[in-house]
């Protein structure tokens, strides 16, 4: 069975290769046996030693950063999408009410999934309350599925106003 080409958007650079690096490798390998072409894209240019353990198992790494700019972003993403044929975009280590999911969706991209690892808590009240929930589901409109890591991040995202049917804990 053959996987669209997955992109990993992952708002991070790690200076060591941890589990999380190895999480990464090993979805990504899974992704290969599937059929799939992944692609991962870090805020920076990794040190060699971890970029060569990705390339050894045939997967792509590249560098865009958010920090230099939505319309930089915005161009960068583009231009991987048309390179590898991207099909599927999970979104992780981003604060869901960036823009990166938009700017996928105007790129074309229709599978967007985001990862929520972290939360806080959601304090807002009366008008400000209504307009964080506004707010929150625009940004999260693109979005076909959000895993939340507990379901304690998904209480905090239901009450930051995401619709609970977009969310599943994992």
């Amino acid at each position: 069975m053959d996987f669209p080409n997955t992109a990993f958007l992952l708002d991070s650079s790690p200076r060591t290769w941890s589990s999380l690096e190895e999480l990464h490798l090993r979805y990504c390998q899974a992704l290969r046996a599937r059929g799939s072409q992944p692609v991962l894209v870090f805020a920076t240019k990794l040190p060699p030693e971890i970029e060569d353990r990705f390339t050894q198992s045939g997967i792509t790494v590249t560098a865009i950063n958010y920090e230099d700019g939505v319309t930089n972003y915005y161009k960068g993403l583009g231009k991987l999408i048309e390179r590898h044929s991207i099909e599927r975009l999970h979104i992780a280590f981003f604060d869901y009410f960036r823009a990166v999911a938009w700017l996928a969706r105007l790129q074309g991209v229709k599978s967007i999934v985001y990862e929520m690892g972290n939360g806080g808590l959601f304090r807002a009240k009366s008008w400000k309350k209504e307009l964080l929930h506004i707010r929150n589901r625009i940004m999260t409109a693109p979005l076909v599925r959000i895993i939340a890591i507990s379901d304690y991040i998904k209480s905090q995202l239901v009450a930051a106003g995401v619709p609970a049917e977009k969310i599943v804990v994992r």
